[in-house]
């Protein structure tokens, strides 16, 4: 895109924008639930919190595409990028599993607290290698990748209505794969940690 000339700033307002998306999905997604258990119906509103999931999802891949292809990359925009991910999915998933109504399929507890216990070891482990390096290496690998956009689409099936056998499948297939990451990033944290002195 020769000549194409992109605000530093732009990136950064994405993210925002992400950000704003969470509350607009959390309020579409409740008035669903509350209009599924009142009259059965609550499609409109169906509708717009797959719109607002649509739209945190193609957000995060813009402003990280930017950042990258302009060279507008900041440390505030690494903090605001992760701090988007994490609560979109802390939000999204404590709604799913708490929440739900008989609008959407639950999300099982045994997969909830999977994914909760995979962010506090993986957080614990960084502080501890960090405390005894002085940083971390934090590569992303190719199943942390695939797990996080196989959960994506999880998310907007389970938005979009998806229930039966075929949530059950992805559920167990898609924690086997978070289990397994989890694993493989835990032993490239222990590498780390065993290869520095104390």
């Amino acid at each position: 895109m020769p000549g194409l000339v992109v605000p530093p700033w732009l990136p950064n307002a994405i993210t925002v924008l992400r950000i704003a998306l969470i509350p607009a999905w959390w309020y579409h997604a409740s008035r669903c639930a509350a209009e599924f258990a009142a009259t059965g119906d609550g499609e409109l509103h169906r509708a717009l919190a797959f719109g607002a999931l649509v739209g945190i999802g193609l957000s995060d891949v813009v402003d990280g595409f930017l950042a990258r292809r302009f060279g507008l990359a900041t440390h505030l925009g690494a903090v605001l990028d992760a701090v988007a991910d994490k609560l979109a999915q802390v939000m999204l998933l404590v709604f799913l599993t708490f929440d739900a109504s008989g609008a959407f399929t639950r999300v099982p507890l045994p997969f909830f607290w999977l994914v909760v216990g995979r962010d506090v070891l993986l957080g614990a482990g960084s502080l501890l290698v960090r405390r005894r390096r002085g940083r971390v290496e934090a590569p992303h690998r190719w199943h942390g990748k695939l797990s996080s956009l196989l959960f994506f689409f999880l998310l907007l099936a389970l938005t979009a209505g998806l229930k039966g056998a075929a949530t059950a499948a992805a559920f167990l297939s898609l924690g086997a794969l978070i289990a397994a990451s989890t694993l493989l990033y835990v032993r490239e944290g222990w590498r780390q940690w065993s290869a520095t002195p104390a």
